[in-house]
């Protein structure tokens, strides 16, 4: 894929799918965006993005019935059975909703879906919302056409805003209708497919109202954890593919931490007492600095090419604090996932509980599910805490910044 930086007189903006494969990619970022359009406020948003919705889905066909065509070509066929094996163990070895999703194909000419708005402070990671009823709010408004993104984006910087326009390559439903198959997608490893379908499937398992952040946390665990665990059951431990999993995910350990440093830089500049003007001048100045060493460092650190473009993209407050939606307080899923002795299964069944504190799913997490494990004794969690990022310990590989 390709990708353009071009630049405004409102800043930078990024466009074209470089960002999503080789950034975003590694964290497979996977929004409820068509669910949000249907139930939108804004009537004319509703029918405009509801309309090229609905004229996607009537062209979903059965991926059953398409699979006993003898003109099927093998690229399609691929990605159907690669699909329904990644189903099976998604819902009988990890214990996720049993339902529809990845059961329709339809056939799409781009490679990406939808284009994504995101916004937050420029001096600040203050985020901006769209409210939606039915689903509380959301730190992203989704569109069907580019050129309409574009319009929104354009708004929010004349606002003031830090703005980041991407493509996104895959959405949840939440099970209202079964996520489908796209075209591109017979393009995808293995493993990009299955972090993709275990994301989606977690969304239409568990869903908490008003808790986006929490939400997206928990997919991305879950499709980190479940693709590692697929690879080794499909591959072996010694495959290529498993290996090359494992890499990916110290190196993802990693990018989270140096991206959490970059962050906790720039939150001190903005508490300081600074003039506005000059916070920007600084901000400028931290993350070139930032991007310097970040490019020339990147051989000796990382293990895997998965976040060499980073330091090619325009970075501001929006970027940055994109990953903070996915991945910002994962490290307790990591610690309840070490106090269930690192079994998956029994994690995501044991999240189905925090619906009990709809307001407070991390505090539930913290008070009620960690200790009960603790005390029946199921492992040592100080012992296993360790080996779930190889070389390096939970506390210091994953960032404790918080957005909320």
């Amino acid at each position: 894929m390709s990708w353009n930086i071009k630049r405004t007189r409102h800043g930078h903006r990024v466009s074209g799918g470089f960002f999503i494969s080789f950034v975003i990619g590694p964290y497979l970022i996977a929004l409820v965006v068509p669910v949000l359009f249907l139930v939108a406020m804004d009537g004319y948003y509703l029918m405009r993005e509801g309309a090229y919705l609905v004229s996607l889905l009537i062209r979903a066909r059965s991926t059953e019935r398409m699979r006993v065509q003898a003109s099927l070509d093998p690229r399609t066929f691929s990605l159907f059975d690669r699909a329904v094996s990644i189903r099976a163990f998604a819902e009988n070895e990890l214990g996720l909703a049993t339902d529809r999703n990845f059961t329709r194909y339809i056939p799409i000419d781009r490679d990406y879906l939808v284009t994504v708005v995101s916004a937050a402070g420029q001096v600040s990671f203050n985020r901006y919302y769209w409210n939606y009823p039915l689903f509380g709010r959301a730190p992203y408004r989704g569109f069907f056409s580019r050129e309409h993104a574009e319009q929104e984006a354009a708004r929010l910087r004349s606002e003031g805003w830090d703005v980041v326009v991407r493509q996104v390559h895959a959405f949840s439903l939440l099970g209202v209708i079964g996520d489908p198959l796209y075209s591109f997608m017979a393009d995808y490893t293995t493993y990009r497919l299955a972090s993709l379908m275990f994301h989606e499937k977690t969304h239409s398992t568990i869903w908490l109202r008003g808790q986006v952040q929490f939400n997206e946390e928990l997919a991305s665990f879950v499709e980190h954890e479940g693709a590692l665990r697929y690879l080794r059951a499909r591959y072996g431990d010694d495959s290529s593919e498993y290996r090359l999993a494992m890499n990916l995910r110290e190196d993802r350990a990693l990018f989270r931490r140096t991206i959490a440093g970059l962050r906790e830089s720039l939150t001190d500049l903005y508490e300081s007492e600074r003039t506005a003007a000059e916070m920007l001048t600084e901000k400028d100045r931290i993350i070139e600095e930032f991007r310097h060493e970040f490019i020339v460092s990147y051989d000796e650190r990382f293990a895997t090419e998965a976040f060499r473009g980073f330091g090619r993209l325009p970075i501001n407050n929006a970027l940055l604090d994109l990953y903070t939606t996915y991945t910002g307080e994962i490290g307790l899923l990591y610690e309840l996932f070490a106090a269930a002795d690192e079994d998956l299964h029994e994690t995501i069944q044991l999240l189905h509980r925090v619906r009990a504190w709809p307001d407070d799913p991390r505090g539930y997490i913290r008070d009620v599910l960690i200790p009960e494990l603790l005390f029946r004794g199921e492992g040592s969690f100080s012992e296993n805490r360790g080996s779930l990022l190889p070389g390096h310990r939970l506390e210091s590989a994953v960032p404790s910044t918080s957005a909320e």
